[in-house]
């Protein structure tokens, strides 16, 4: 979109990382310092593609002047969220009311501007007070953020922990065996899943059973700048959830198990399959996945011990596909008629198959005896007597 230009983007993330960038790129110059940002923006550009999809949804019914307000309050909304995290709605919206940029604003645009800073934050749709609560099939919850509930409580609401000792296990076998299973290659044979992209973090790994389809958080290039500004930020405590905030990023447990559940677990370098399957989501040719997601490079961004992670957001929802893969769901007419019938469905479809194999072999054999009958008719009809 014309009006988001590339020095709006760096401003974004100044406010949102705090990126430093040198003289030379401020002033559209050279880039004098080796770990100037700017080298990143590049890898981040289909981040930015989300950024400018979020402005265009109002860009056609909104004259230029109104948007490009509509930009500079999302930038101030980010601020406040920053200094701020803990605050409610409410005070969210009064204080951008206060603001040179929201004054003669409605509290619809000072909302909208307020949401939209939220999903370019922490890539999320917090939705109104006033929705109802979704109870996923997975377990997990989708909330609405409600209005007495500081903005801090609604993000760690929203991504409850379960433990699963058989997935979390240290040097454990079955866990091994479990996250084996969990290859995009196998799921995709043995339960016959196709995987599509969200742009909503909480929707990461969920699976629509009816479809068979998994839902993957897919801008790896946002999750490795969550990585990189939180790299010397250790605890995971809930009250430690507003530090995180405050510098621009979710928790960090929450960033990693993301990240290795995608290019650990499900799309792992090492087998051949799983990552040709992950390279053709992310061409050109079609692709509709980061680019970013082929480039295995977090190990910069991490200590020791966070090479192996556990799984307590995102555990569940392994485990749902991991048992997906050892007892697939029949999808499709014919499956689902044979589950209804019985429980022992491939032993039925097998027999089905069989029952259908004799039929076709019945008729060709009736077809080749009634031929066999006919040739024998014909030489009898017209036999040549001998003289």
């Amino acid at each position: 979109m014309a009006s988001i230009t590339e020095n709006d983007l760096k401003e974004i993330c100044q406010i949102l990382w705090s990126w430093d960038f040198c003289i030379g790129c401020l002033q559209k110059t050279v880039c004098q310092v080796k770990a100037c940002p700017n080298e990143r923006m590049r890898r981040l550009s289909r981040y930015f593609d989300y950024g400018r999809i979020i402005f265009d949804v109002y860009a056609a019914e909104t004259p230029p002047a109104k948007l490009r307000k509509l930009r500079n309050l999302v930038l101030k909304a980010i601020g406040f969220i920053r200094s701020s995290p803990s605050s409610i709605r409410a005070e969210f919206l009064q204080r951008l009311a206060n603001s040179r940029e929201g004054a003669d604003e409605d509290v619809e645009e000072l909302d909208r501007a307020l949401m939209m800073a939220i999903k370019l934050m922490f890539m999320t749709n917090c939705g109104h007070d006033n929705q109802k609560m979704e109870v996923l099939e997975s377990g997990l919850f989708m909330r609405s953020w409600r209005g007495e509930f500081g903005l801090d409580n609604y993000i760690v609401d929203s991504f409850p922990k379960t433990d699963h000792p058989s997935l979390n296990e240290k040097n454990s076998n079955k866990a091994d065996i479990i996250k084996a299973a969990l290859q995009a290659k196998k799921l995709k044979k043995h339960a016959n899943l196709s995987f599509s992209p969200t742009d909503d973090i909480r929707n990461h790994l969920r699976l629509d059973h009816q479809t068979g389809v998994v839902q993957i958080f897919h801008y790896t290039s946002f999750l490795k700048e969550q990585l990189r500004i939180t790299q010397h930020m250790r605890s995971e405590t809930e009250a430690h959830i507003v530090e995180y905030m405050k510098a621009g990023a979710l928790p960090r447990q929450l960033v990693l198990e993301v990240l290795d559940s995608i290019q650990k677990v499900l799309f792992p370098i090492n087998d051949d399959q799983s990552y040709a399957l992950l390279v053709s989501m992310t061409s050109s040719k079609g692709g509709s996945f980061d680019p970013d997601c082929i480039r295995f490079e977090s190990e910069e961004f991490r200590s020791a011990e966070e090479s192996d992670v556990a799984y307590y957001y995102f555990g569940a929802r392994l485990m749902e596909l991991y048992q997906e893969s050892e007892n697939p769901r029949p999808r499709g007419l014919v499956a689902e008629w044979l589950e209804r019938r019985s429980g022992a469905r491939y032993a039925m479809l097998a027999t089905l198959i069989g029952v259908f194999i004799a039929i076709l072999l019945g008729l060709a054999g009736l077809v080749v005896s009634s031929y066999q009958t006919y040739i024998a008719y014909q030489q009898w009809k017209h036999a040549i007597s001998k003289s």
